[in-house]
């Protein structure tokens, strides 16, 4: 069960990313 927390952060952190994505490619090709 050592390895129940590591499993719940990365997946937390790869939900965190995949929400932020359409963020970071709105901002990257919206011309500055």
């Amino acid at each position: 069960m050592i390895g129940l927390p590591f499993f719940t952060r990365i997946t937390s952190s790869t939900t965190c990313w995949l929400d932020l994505t359409p963020f970071v490619l709105h901002f990257l090709l919206t011309p500055s």
